[in-house]
């Protein structure tokens, strides 16, 4: 029996090593004994050998690792979320999304472009919960399945009251969107059952920014994005300074069917000015212009429409809207915001808007094979202007105190608002173009029978049964 473990052994050097196997054969009693001196013997050896090493180390001066305190940093884009910055679209009180009962999501700008988020559309995707398309003739975003009028969508705060306003929109002129799931009436009004989002532009910062963006891609995809930021008067000190900012973006594409083409600008441009250290002021413009032509609609399906649905390969890149079909939208916004500290603990802030927005429709939305599957049947024509004008005047205020020797925050608000919209001409039901062969190309909007080319005034808000205009002039089929 060897009462010396190996690894003491070979940690005691050579009197552990040259005590013989044979010589811890004793009886039964007498081992423990023996036992214990060897161990003993052992251990000194050890202390013995390691002692030149120890009072080696002790002559030497100790050195540390340097350790580096710094603040801690700004969440990363997809890192750890933001919850201590306030969202100004969850609460009106300066609260946090931690401080928040509710579903708060805020897609910052950092995450926008590590995203690679082209539109406003995808940024949405960032959103857990949310589901946004951009199909064609279909264009759409629902948040925990609400969507339409139970989805409120705001452009920095404001509900514009429309919901094809919510067109994807390229996301260079925006820094961040907002979202709360869940109801938010109490803070917006009607159509916030299923939540909100809020799309904030970028505005003014107190300190230079230059930046641009260059992107080339697939089906002729040319893009330039242009920002500057830059004080143009006073000297810094927080009185009297004045900033500007400037952000520009201009967009061409083709698309991947017959005649599809895009076409987008996008401005932003305001002006920050520092009155006093208690008071600023900030003038915004915004301008969008967008012009499709002849969207896309999808592909007829051969039939029978049962079982495994098929394409025909012809028809596979065809677009069957009319050959000058168009979508066009010209959006401007106008705000002037003006915020004033009263005190430390009372803050007033108001905007007043102006938004203005045309959109031109001229398409034929829907197709379909003849029962031989030897023609294509197109129907839904439509032919529409829509002209709104929003203008209003929003004043909120926020008090930070205390009650009964405990925190107490207050907030109040008044937005007071006017929206005409006129449609002219209104699309009416169950008109349809000729039906053509599959491999002929479509002819313009104006040989259709159904529509007159003149716009003319026929609906407005205040006048909800409009009436249609027709040519009498009939189209022969095309051969």
């Amino acid at each position: 029996m060897q009462f010396v473990p190996r690894s003491l052994a070979a940690a005691a050097g050579p009197l552990a090593t040259s005590v013989d196997e044979s010589t811890f054969r004793q009886p039964n009693h007498t081992a423990p004994a023996f036992r214990q001196t060897v161990l003993a013997s052992s251990l000194c050896a050890i202390a013995l050998g390691a002692a030149p090493a120890m009072v080696h180390a002790q002559s030497e001066p100790a050195t540390l690792p340097t350790v580096v305190v710094t603040e801690e940093s700004a969440p990363e884009a997809n890192g750890k979320l933001n919850l201590d910055t306030p969202s100004g679209t969850a609460s009106r009180l300066g609260l946090t999304p931690r401080e928040t009962p509710a579903t708060v999501t805020v897609v910052d700008r950092a995450a926008i472009e590590a995203r690679g988020a082209q539109d406003t559309q995808e940024v949405l995707r960032s959103i857990p919960g949310v589901t946004a398309h951009n199909a064609p003739g279909n264009i759409g975003v629902s948040y925990r399945g609400f969507s339409g009028s139970s989805l409120s969508q705001l452009f920095n705060g404001i509900n514009v009251q429309y919901s094809i306003a919510a067109r994807p929109v390229d996301s260079w002129i925006y820094d961040r969107v907002e979202a709360i799931g869940g109801a938010s009436s109490f803070l917006y009004g009607a159509g916030g059952v299923g939540g909100t989002i809020n799309y904030i532009t970028k505005l003014p910062e107190r300190y230079d920014i230059s930046e641009g963006q260059l992107r080339l891609g697939s089906n002729g995809l040319k893009e330039a994005s242009i920002g500057l930021n830059r004080r143009i008067a006073g000297d810094g000190s927080g009185s009297a300074d004045h900033y500007a900012r400037i952000d520009l973006n201009h967009r061409d594409a083709d698309g991947w069917t017959d005649g599809t083409g895009s076409r987008s600008t996008q401005l932003a441009a305001s002006l920050l000015s520092v009155i006093g250290r208690d008071f600023t002021h900030t003038l915004a413009y915004e301008f969008q212009d967008e012009k499709v032509d002849r969207p896309y609609w999808g592909t007829p399906l051969l039939n029978p429409l049962a079982g495994t649905l098929h394409i025909d390969d012809a028809t596979r890149f065809k677009n069957y809207n009319s050959a000058d079909g168009l979508y066009a939208q010209r959006v401007q916004w106008l705000r002037s915001v003006a915020d004033w500290r009263v005190s430390g603990a009372f803050q007033v802030k108001n905007t007043f808007y102006v938004y203005d927005a045309l959109r031109d429709y001229r398409n034929v939305e829907s197709y379909r094979f003849n029962p031989g599957n030897t023609a294509v049947i197109r129907s839904s024509t439509l032919l529409q202007r829509h002209d709104q004008r929003l203008v209003g005047d929003r004043i909120e205020g926020a008090y930070q105190g205390q009650l009964a020797g405990r925190r107490s925050d207050w907030a109040f608000g008044l937005d007071v608002s006017v929206n005409r919209q006129t449609r002219f001409p209104t699309a009416c039901p169950a008109r349809s173009a000729p039906s053509i062969p599959i491999t002929l190309p479509p002819r313009i909007f104006s040989t259709y029978r159904a529509w007159h080319r003149a716009f003319a005034p026929t609906a407005t808000t205040r006048s909800p049964r409009p009436r249609c205009i027709w040519k009498t002039a009939r189209l022969s089929r095309p051969r």
